[in-house]
């Protein structure tokens, strides 16, 4: 019970008068009600509803939240929209509590109901979400390829236990005895999946799923159910990136249209007349909402026999692609107008997007030459086509540029001790020089990726840190560079990492290799072999978002393979207002001390930041508090 609530009843006309003006007023929730008079209804409610549960158990408090919960899934509210309201009206009563110098009395009281109404109404939410999905995965129309079958049976039987709250079969999807793991070990699977990019990645999407499995059986169990849903978002988007990988797979079994249409496109297009066709529903199934997935193959023949019929008599060729169809017309003199009838004869249900292809590569050719099945999906998912078209052919730009002489720089941002402030390393960050500036990696990093010219990237900036040697000794004796592990499989990549080494410490600097905490885990045996083999130390970056396993860690450790944990910046930013987050990073940094790990907390931006870090025993912090990414020449400290 939270009697001792009731004691604030004369600020509630203050408090909820200040929730219908700020928060029920938003535009994107004007649509849940006709009129402000029902809105006042809303608030009212709200307001009675707080104040009967004051004095219920927690038991009937949880039965009442659910209950409301689950009407606003049926209104088809959010859960954030859900949650902020509970956020406003707890900072409301700080606020006036703050005000009436009585915060501390009364702060545990109010945390802890709005906590307890947060999570019981995510229940609620979560519920809904679990019986939804499992209906759709019923949908399913593909029922006759061996790892999807398993896929959807182990992803639906988990998700209805969870209802019961009997996480077993969720906690029982472990990956050394799945059915799909040995799959893709097997022979259909080496058939089907030649290519060992293609391979590798449904392996790691596959190890993701298990992972989140193990999360959200957690979080259920631990009765954190606000947790538990997102965890279970992102189980179910990683499941649909999972079983649109195993879906191509089997759709490549029988064709390979796409492949052949983009080659196409890259090959044999004539620039001069061609239009780039691409057809959508305009209101997506929830499949598509929710899954991100493709439609089903009978809206995707509905779409492209759509296109076909009003094509009829014109050069074009049309396949289905994600979320619709895409065609190339060739128009010529007496087709002059297709296009225009072509909209105006489709049904009102699709939309149809029309690109002039000499108007796009104008300047842009380069993304004509590099279309393929990943950049067009980007494209096609995002609002404006032809613009996202254009944002594609910069990151290739990008890539030209990048690796043009002189083009591609380093720049570096510090470290500091946050206990005394002082300098401790610096991580070198990619940049690219333009005419009017800067531009950085996140921009053009995955179509470098795409192109496989990852290690040559990684190359340039290992030449490019030790051009930088003779400044850098004057600054400090640590630099950290990040790296893709594909690149340490490049024999060549080793021995320029085995040089730099050597010139480096020749200059008192000692070079530390960043790598993700999913790389960590994927490529461990790589990682003890290149500390064996050749000196690298590693630090783990982005460390606490969930992948990576602590036992690897202790391993790694223990080996003096890592001598680093880098924390996640998205961890250090809730630090101040989250005491889940506050107690992910003590355990970590109580973790790392026990293992002799030094610890780096990213996104360090205020004094706040750094004096709960200090609390935490975190060595060191990286941020704009210290210093941003700079130039070396401009590279200037607090």
């Amino acid at each position: 019970m939270h009697l001792k609530l009731t004691e604030l009843s004369p600020f509630y006309d203050e408090v909820f008068k200040n929730f219908f003006n700020r928060l029920l007023k938003r535009e994107h929730l004007s649509g849940f009600f006709k009129s402000k008079g029902q809105i006042r209804g809303v608030v009212k409610k709200q307001r009675k509803n707080i104040e009967d549960s004051l004095g219920e158990s927690n038991e009937a408090m949880r039965k009442r939240y659910i209950w409301l919960a689950e009407m606003h899934v049926a209104m088809g509210v959010s859960l954030v929209d859900y949650i902020e309201a509970f956020n406003f009206l707890r900072d409301e009563f700080f606020s006036i509590l703050m005000r009436e110098k009585r915060l501390i009395e009364f702060y545990r009281e109010v945390n802890d109901y709005y906590e307890k109404a947060r999570q019981y109404s995510s229940e609620g939410y979560l519920n809904g979400l679990v019986r939804e999905l499992v209906d759709l995965i019923k949908t399913d129309i593909i029922k006759d390829f061996k790892p999807i079958e398993i896929h959807n049976e182990h992803i639906s039987r988990g998700l209805s236990a969870l209802t019961h709250k009997d996480t077993l079969p969720l906690k029982e999807t472990g990956i050394n005895h799945c059915p799909i793991d040995s799959w893709l070990t097997g022979i259909e699977a080496k058939m089907l999946l030649p290519e060992t990019e293609t391979h590798n990645r449904i392996e790691s999407l596959h190890k993701k799923l298990h992972s989140l499995c193990q999360s959200v059986s957690y979080y259920v169990l631990k009765g954190l159910c606000l947790q538990a849903y997102w965890e279970l978002k992102s189980l179910m988007h990683a499941s649909s990136f999972f079983h649109k990988e195993l879906a191509q797979v089997y759709n490549l079994s029988a064709t390979n249209r796409e492949k052949v249409f983009f080659e196409f496109l890259r090959k044999g297009v004539e620039i001069e007349k061609d239009f780039l066709l691409y057809a959508k529903v305009k209101n997506p199934s929830e499949l598509t909402g929710i899954y991100d997935k493709g439609f089903g193959e009978s809206q995707q023949t509905d779409v492209v026999e759509a296109m076909e019929s009003k094509l009829e008599g014109c050069e074009h060729v049309v396949i289905p692609v994600h979320n619709g169809a895409v065609g190339l017309l060739r128009e010529k003199e007496q087709d002059k107008g297709t296009i225009e009838n072509i909209k105006k004869s489709l049904p009102e249900s699709l939309k149809l997007t029309a690109i002039n292809l000499k108007e796009l590569c104008r300047g842009n050719t380069t993304i004509l030459e590099h279309l393929n099945p990943v950049t067009w999906k980007r494209i096609v998912d995002a609002e404006d086509a032809t613009e996202a078209i254009n944002a594609e052919a910069k990151k290739h730009k990008y890539i030209e540029l990048l690796f043009e002489e002189d083009r591609l720089d380093v720049f570096f941002q510090p470290a500091c001790g946050l206990r005394t402030g002082k300098l401790y390393d610096l991580e070198a960050l990619v940049r690219l020089r333009e005419d009017k500036g800067y531009v950085q990696a996140n921009l053009f990093i995955d179509a470098i990726y795409e192109r496989n010219l990852i290690t040559e990237l990684d190359m340039r900036v290992l030449e490019k840190v030790v051009s930088y040697a003779s400044r850098l000794k004057d600054i400090t004796n640590k630099v950290f560079i990040n790296v893709s592990p594909l690149s340490f499989k490049i024999p060549a990549y080793r021995e320029s990492v085995e040089k730099a080494i050597r010139l480096l410490k020749d200059k008192d600097i000692s070079p530390y290799f960043e790598i993700t905490e999913q790389a960590l885990l994927d490529y461990t045996e790589l990682a003890k072999y290149l500390k064996s083999n050749y000196g690298i130390g590693f630090v783990v970056d982005d460390f606490g978002t969930g992948y990576s396993s602590l036992k690897t860690v202790a391993d790694l450790a223990e080996a003096e393979v890592i001598s680093h944990l880098k924390i996640d910046g998205s961890l250090t930013k809730r630090i101040l207002y989250s005491e889940e987050t506050y107690k992910v990073v003590r355990s970590i940094a109580s973790m790392a001390k026990s293992l002799g790990i030094k610890t780096v907390a990213e996104f360090v931006e205020d004094a706040e930041t750094v004096k709960r870090l200090i609390e935490l025993d975190i060595d060191y912090g990286q941020g704009f508090y210290y210093s941003p990414a700079s130039h070396i020449e401009k590279l200037s400290l607090r």
